[in-house]
Parts: C-alpha cells; structure tokens; sequence
C-alpha cells in the first residue's frame, strides 16, 4: 500500500506540473492569437491604403459622380452586395475603401480557436481607427454565416474550415 501512495503522489505532483505547463501554453497561445490578429488587421489595413492611393493616382473612371454628388444618406450608409463571384463585398460609407468585410473576416480567421464576438470586433474596430454602426458586426457576422464564411458557436464566431 506504501509503493501505491507514493505512486499517487508522484502523479499528483505531475498533475500539478502538466496544469502549470498548460497554463503556461494557454497564455503563450493567447498572446500568439492576439499578435497575430494586429498583423492581419495590419496588413489588411496597408493592403486597403495602397489600394485607395491606386485609384486616387489612377481613377477607373473620371466621370462617375464624385463623393460630393451624392447624397448625405447614401455615404452615410454602407451596404452589403454579392459579387460576381460571390464573395462579400463592401460599398463602404463617406468615400473610404475600407473594406469592412473582409476586415472582420480577417479578425475571425485571427482569432483561431478563441472565436470572436460582435463587441470584440466594435473594440478591434475602434482600436484601429474604423468607424462601424455599433449593430454593423452583427449584421456582417450574420452574412458570413449565411455565405459560409464564419460558424457561429455559443455566441462566437469561428473562420469556416473548408
């Protein structure tokens, strides 16, 4: 009975050891997630810079009504279309390229395994300068749900593995 006490022992002192690493990994991960999710918004947002310094150096077409000809309604609103090839895209409000859409798509394939949440994305959002309607997540979210995009769990929304 002696040998099987000390063998308990010997486990629980491992028990505790693993529950220490694992807490250890559970951190680094987090970290890992969270400096991974800056670079993609990083790189998502320098990808729409030089894409809106592209049509400014070269506009497609001189003769489309210019921000100013449009209405105070329609730039303030941004609207969600489907795209020739099905994916989501943007008309983004007020002149700016930004597109939103992907912009959160990226924040959920950054988030891996943790998912993210509709107020998460507001925060991220205005960590990085990006105006959205607090009910715009929610909206996006929905339709990158409905285009297989994203899987919602338990409040959370996940990138949709292929």
């Amino acid at each position: 009975m002696g040998s099987t006490l000390l063998s308990i022992e010997a486990l629980q002192r491992d028990l505790t050891n693993a529950e220490g690493e694992l807490a250890k990994a559970s951190a680094n991960r987090a970290r890992a997630s969270q400096l991974e999710s800056q670079w993609m918004t990083e790189v998502a947002s320098l990808r729409n810079l030089i894409q809106v310094r592209q049509e400014r150096m070269n506009p497609a077409d001189p003769t489309k009504d210019s921000p100013a000809a449009s209405s105070h309604e329609e730039r303030q609103t941004a609207s969600l279309d489907s795209s020739k090839d099905g994916s989501l895209s943007l008309a983004a409000s007020e002149g700016a390229d930004i597109n939103r859409v992907n912009w959160m798509a990226g924040l959920i394939a950054a988030s891996g395994t943790l998912g993210i949440t509709p107020p998460e994305i507001l925060k991220a959002a205005e960590r990085d300068g990006i105006k959205l309607h607090r009910n715009y997540p929610y909206i996006v979210l929905r339709k990158l749900v409905d285009k297989d995009r994203a899987v919602k769990r338990r409040g959370r929304y996940y990138k949709k593995e292929s």
